[in-house]
């Protein structure tokens, strides 16, 4: 997978035009590049909802990257059959008592 944009939001250094520059502060330089190249069909500049960080209000990343999961509904019967304690049976506590008692 490819990805120019590195964890903290910035493009990395070696791109030209864009290396070093924050995502977001980069759209300006990017769109005059397309425009100067003749590759830009359209450019209509309007406000859209983005997400931003609760806590300090900078614009967040939809950063891809690869991971792994585990399908945990595939074992959860015989986990949890091997987590119950079986009926009947004796704590430590409970046998201590009896040995002493």
């Amino acid at each position: 997978m490819v990805n120019p944009v590195r964890p903290d939001g910035t493009f990395e250094e070696d791109l030209p035009l864009v290396g070093g520059v924050f995502f977001k502060k980069a759209d300006e330089q990017l769109t005059e590049d397309l425009a100067a190249r003749g590759l830009l069909f359209k450019h209509i500049p309007y406000e859209h909802s983005y997400p931003h960080c609760w806590r300090c209000h900078t614009a967040l990343l939809y950063y891809a990257q690869p991971s792994w999961y585990i399908r945990t509904t595939a074992i959860k019967d015989a986990s949890s059959r091997r987590t119950r304690a079986p009926t009947g049976s004796r704590t430590r506590s409970s046998t201590a008592a009896t040995a002493t008692g």
